[in-house]
C-alpha cells in the first residue's frame, strides 16, 4: 500500500479548488449533494459495509462530469479512497482494491487487472485465481471505458476475450442471469452488460460478427421491458438510460431521462426508498446517466444543403442616389 500513500501525496499536492462551470442543472445539483454527503476524510459512508462501494461510485460519478478536475470533492474523495485502502491490507487480493485504486488515480489499462483475468473463460474474477464471473467482468469493463486511458488502436486481447465471454453467457431468453434468478430480476445486470458491449462496439475495440444484431435486439428488449415494467426504481432507470444512450436509442431514452429529472430530490440526490436519509450509489449512477445523456445527445441543426438547381443567381443592380429616398 506504499504506492497508494505516494499517490495520495501527489493528489493532495496538486489539489486545486475551483467552481464548477455551468452544466446541466441536475448534474450540478447532484455534484453538490455528493459534496455535502462527503465526510471530512473524503470518504462517503452510508454504512461501514458499503463505505468503499459508496466512495468508489461517488468518485466515478464525479469523474464523468464536465470540469471534474476543478471539483474539490473529487480530489478529497480520491485521497480518501487511497488512505482507506492503505488501512485495509486484507483487500489486496480482491478486485475491488484494484478498481478503487484505478478510480482514484484516474487511469486504468487492462494490464492493471491481469491478476484477476481468467484466461480459460475470458473474463475477470473478484479474487485472484477464481473463475470469471459476470459482475467482475462488467466492473472492469465499465471502469476501462469510463477512464478511456488505453490506446484504442491496440485492441487489447483481454477486452476482445471478455466481450466473447459476456456474449457466451447470455441465456436463451436474451438476458443474463446471476445466481439462478429469473430474467426480470437481472434487468440491471443485463442493462450494464448491454451498455458495455455497445460501447466496445462504438469505439471499435471488438470485432464480433454477432455483436451488431445482438445490440439491436438488446435495445428493443430493454426499451420494451421498461415500457411494460417501468418504475423499478431510480437506480434501474439510470442504468437503463445510460445503456440506451450508448445504443443510440434516443427516443427510448428520453422518457427515462424525464423520470430521473423529475425524480431528483430538492437536495440534489436520488433515493430509491423515501425512508433513506441518503443514497450515494443511486445518486452516483443517476448523475452519471444524466451527464451521459446531456453530453451525447446529437444536436439538431438545420439542413443547409441546397442543390445547384435550387440556386438563382441575380444580377447586381447599380444603386442610384434617388433609391435611398424610397
Amino acid at each position: 500500500m506504499k504506492n497508494c500513500l505516494r499517490a495520495c501525496f501527489f493528489i493532495l499536492l496538486f489539489f486545486w479548488v475551483g467552481p464548477l462551470s455551468a452544466v446541466q442543472p441536475a448534474v450540478t445539483s447532484a455534484s453538490v449533494y455528493l459534496a455535502d454527503q462527503q465526510d471530512s476524510d473524503g470518504i462517503w459512508r452510508r454504512s461501514m459495509d458499503t463505505m468503499l462501494l459508496d466512495s468508489y461510485a461517488a468518485v466515478m460519478a464525479l469523474r464523468q462530469c464536465p470540469d471534474a478536475e476543478s471539483n474539490p470533492a473529487l480530489w478529497r474523495g480520491t485521497a480518501g479512497l487511497l488512505l482507506a485502502l492503505a488501512e485495509c491490507p486484507s483487500w489486496e487480493e480482491n478486485l475491488l482494491s484494484a478498481l478503487v485504486t484505478a478510480a482514484a488515480a484516474g487511469r486504468a489499462t487492462p494490464a492493471l487487472f491481469q491478476q484477476w483475468f481468467d484466461v480459460t473463460q475470458g473474463g475477470w474474477s473478484m479474487e485472484i485465481g477464481a473463475r470469471a464471473d459476470l459482475v467482475a467482468t462488467v466492473l472492469v469493463q465499465e471502469l476501462l471505458l469510463d477512464l478511456s486511458n488505453w490506446d484504442e488502436h491496440l485492441d487489447p486481447p483481454e477486452v476482445q476475450a471478455s466481450a466473447s465471454y459476456l456474449l457466451s453467457t447470455m441465456t436463451q431468453d436474451g438476458w443474463w442471469r446471476l445466481g439462478g434468478r429469473s430474467s426480470p430480476g437481472d434487468f440491471r445486470l443485463s442493462c450494464r452488460i448491454a451498455g458495455v458491449l455497445a460501447e466496445l462496439s462504438n469505439r471499435g475495440l471488438v470485432a464480433l460478427p454477432a455483436l451488431s444484431s445482438v445490440s439491436s435486439e438488446l435495445g428493443d428488449r430493454i426499451a420494451q421491458h421498461w415500457q411494460s415494467e417501468g418504475g423499478r426504481g431510480y437506480y434501474d432507470a439510470a442504468v437503463a438510460l445510460r445503456t440506451l444512450c450508448r445504443l443510440g436509442r434516443w427516443q427510448d431514452a428520453r422518457p427515462i431521462y424525464t423520470v430521473l429529472r423529475d425524480g431528483q430530490d430538492l437536495d440534489g440526490g436520488w433515493r430509491d426508498f423515501p425512508e433513506m436519509t441518503d443514497d450515494i450509489q443511486t445518486t452516483a449512477v443517476a448523475m452519471t446517466a444524466m451527464a451521459a445523456f446531456q453530453l451525447t445527445t446529437p444536436s439538431v441543426s438545420p439542413d443547409l444543403f441546397v442543390t445547384a438547381d435550387g440556386v438563382t443567381v441575380r444580377q447586381r443592380r447599380q444603386l442610384r442616389v434617388g433609391d435611398f429616398d424610397r
